[in-house]
């Protein structure tokens, strides 16, 4: 509550206001609920509309409604029927069922708050319809588990929609005949029925029923729906950490085989002073007679005992050492070869041996 204090001066003049005090008040009963409707559902329902409170003199926590027959004008209202309490503030309809078929009903609505119901109900009175067979409803199964699953169904797309509908279910096995149908619990204003206690892995004969309530019935064309398996164990090569420690395997091995590619590619191929830091130095030659690939110039003594020995030799034409008189026409005063292919054909091999000590040949 907000009252407004002012300053009155004179008879006739009030000044503008001071100020304002606001303070809260204990919550109290709520006004009645304001456009209540409703309309016929099938031939033993009525389906109920409103609004909520003009004023609610507090915090909303829900609504009663009461209803009871009207056998005639002149007849008194037949007794009340059990009150029924929604306790959703949010709520703004509901589907009254099971109702007699042409039978007018008086029906109230009731808001309520902590302190009570509303002071006066807002009332409506309405004939149900004759009696009518609903129309045969269809229904899909939105969720499965082991040991449950959920029908949902949808009583608009129905030409005459039923009042109260239930599941029949039995285990699909072998002989139909022996086996009898189980029933679930009875719906009105849901629109989804959980049909549990079942088996896991196993296949059911499922049947949507849409009655009026009193006699009339129909039956859904059946469908089979199965349960879950169990949950098996998980298998070692499915799983995570199995998966990532063969990746990681197969990276690795990849890697391996390109370094090997590349050091096998790169091998042999070092600098000659790498080789021979690596074996030491053998000498103008290997030990097979080859040469190696780079040789050290001889050295200063090496080179005196070369020229000592040149000296100390013979003057005479190194044909005559060979005793080859008769070819010296052959060759000319340097020694060198002519007329190798000439008339004679004969060829001369001469040894020559290699000393390995001063690197010259003798």
């Amino acid at each position: 509550m907000i009252i407004l204090v002012f300053r009155h001066s004179g008879m006739t003049h009030i000044s503008h206001a001071l100020f304002a005090i606001q303070f809260p008040t204990r919550e109290g009963r709520p006004e009645p609920v304001t456009n209540l409707r409703g309309v016929p559902y099938t031939s033993n329902g009525i389906f109920l509309l409103w609004d909520p409170p003009d004023e609610t003199n507090g915090v909303i926590i829900g609504y009663q409604i009461d209803y009871k027959p009207i056998e005639s004008i002149a007849a008194q209202p037949g007794a009340d029927q059990p009150s029924i309490l929604l306790r959703d503030d949010a709520r703004r309809n509901y589907l009254l069922s099971g109702l007699k078929p042409n039978t007018k009903y008086r029906v109230q609505v009731r808001p309520r708050t902590s302190i009570g119901l509303s002071t006066s109900p807002a009332i409506i009175e309405l004939t149900t319809n004759l009696t009518l067979a609903p129309s045969k409803p269809t229904f899909t199964v939105t969720q499965r588990g082991q040991t449950f699953f959920n029908v949902s169904f949808d009583p608009t797309i129905m030409t005459i929609p039923g009042s109260v509908y239930y599941v029949q279910y039995k285990e699909n096995d072998q002989d139909d005949q022996t086996t009898t149908f189980k029933k679930s619990y009875t719906v009105s204003n849901d629109r989804t029925i959980l049909v549990n206690s079942l088996e896991p892995g196993k296949t059911y004969t499922t049947i949507l029923i849409a009655g009026d309530g009193i006699a009339s019935e129909t039956k859904s064309d059946p469908q089979m729906v199965s349960t879950r398996n169990k949950d098996r164990a998980p298998r070692v090569i499915e799983s995570p950490w199995f998966i990532g420690i063969i990746v990681s395997v197969i990276v690795l091995i990849i890697v391996f085989a390109i370094v090997c590619g590349i050091m096998r590619r790169k091998g042999g191929k070092y600098s000659v002073q790498d080789k021979e830091m690596l074996h030491g130095p053998s000498g103008y030659g290997d030990s097979d007679g080859k040469f190696s690939e780079y040789y050290r110039a001889p050295s200063d003594a090496s080179m005196k005992h070369s020229r000592a020995s040149l000296q100390n030799g013979d003057d005479r034409d190194s044909m005559a050492e060979f005793n080859d008189e008769k070819d010296r026409s052959r060759f000319t005063e340097d020694g060198s070869f002519i007329g190798q292919y000439g008339r004679d054909d004969k060829r001369h091999t001469y040894l020559v041996k290699y000393d390995e000590s001063d690197g010259f040949a003798n």
